[in-house]
């Protein structure tokens, strides 16, 4: 396996070969990959956003014609796929037999498919294997330099991301092994794998994510960035909010009542998250954090730029 490339200097954060952007389900994650493939394309790299499973959910967003396993451009900028264990392993096995009736022949009868299907992890190491063969040099070529992957919610990501280390592991020789272990290198890498986790500022999307966190850090060492999204944007202080609602005046104070409890809510997740996220050598508190806004009334594309623009700081973070 070749040395695995390293940060642009212009790039920082978003400058490494894998992106994965994962969090608890229907926190946005799925906006924020395409904002930060957008972000890498306008910094000049060639960008593909992987959707991990059977179904794409940008071929609806983007209103696209199709989005399936062979890569198509977005109209951002950036390139656009969805990579399912079963596609990717597919065209892996494919790559080496050369013909199409061998691979029939060995996983398309009921029995093998029915193993392949069982088999532990070999699906989610299928879809790693496939994101990170341009790098490796392994399988049709993949030439892209940043590939940002919207991953399933977190408890299938740290699956995900433990299944190249445990096949290798517990195979040890032979080319499955090979192959796990470097994938599993490649995870580890500090320069070629960074880590997205998507938030809202509510206390079980918050605590989920702390966890999370901790779980690849501890694991993976991979670098991890955070963001805090639908932030909801009030001109007025809690305190103001608070003298509002403390007015009779009906339906307003009612309203105002309300914004104060999401205000007050917001910024006390937002305090938990930023306190998880400060490094040990005590760099600016919010280094790791980043914020967007909540948006309201916009077309999917501007949505993807807006929360592009929010993410910007991650372009000169390292």
């Amino acid at each position: 396996m070749s040395e695995p490339r390293t940060v642009a200097s212009s790039g920082g954060f978003i400058a490494r070969p894998f992106i994965f952007v994962s969090g608890k389900g229907g926190v946005g994650k799925s906006l924020v990959a395409a904002a930060l493939a957008a972000a890498s394309a306008r910094n000049g790299r060639k960008t593909l956003l992987v959707e991990t499973g059977d179904r794409s959910y940008f071929k609806d967003f983007l209103e696209l014609p199709a989005v399936d396993h062979s890569p198509r451009a977005s109209g951002l900028g950036f390139d656009v796929a969805v990579w399912s264990g079963e596609s990717c392993l597919r065209e892996y096995v494919l790559h080496l037999l050369k013909l199409e009736r061998l691979y029939k022949l060995f996983f398309e009868n009921k029995v093998m498919r029915a193993l392949v299907n069982v088999a532990p992890g070999l699906s989610e190491i299928a879809i790693l294997g496939k994101i990170t063969s341009g790098v490796r040099k392994v399988g049709p070529p993949l030439k892209y330099d940043t590939i940002v992957i919207d991953m399933p919610a977190t408890g299938h990501a740290l699956a995900m991301f433990r299944a190249p280390g445990g096949m290798a592991e517990a195979i040890q020789i032979g080319p499955i092994a090979l192959h796990s272990g470097e994938i599993d290198k490649l995870l580890r890498h500090r320069e070629s794998s960074a880590l997205v986790i998507v938030s809202l500022l509510e206390e079980l999307p918050v605590a989920e994510t702390k966890e999370f966190s901790q779980a690849v850090s501890k694991e993976f060492g991979m670098p991890i960035r955070v963001v805090a999204n639908r932030k909801l944007d009030v001109d007025l202080t809690l305190t103001e909010l608070e003298e509002l609602r403390s007015v009779k005046a009906g339906e307003f104070s009612e309203y105002a009542g309300g914004l104060a409890n999401v205000v007050r809510v917001q910024s006390e997740q937002l305090e938990v998250l930023r306190q998880s996220v400060r490094s040990e050598e005590n760099e600016p508190v919010d280094a790791g954090l980043t914020v967007i806004p909540r948006m309201f009334s916009m077309e999917p594309k501007q949505m993807i730029l807006k929360a592009e623009e929010a993410l910007r700081a991650l372009w000169t973070s390292s």
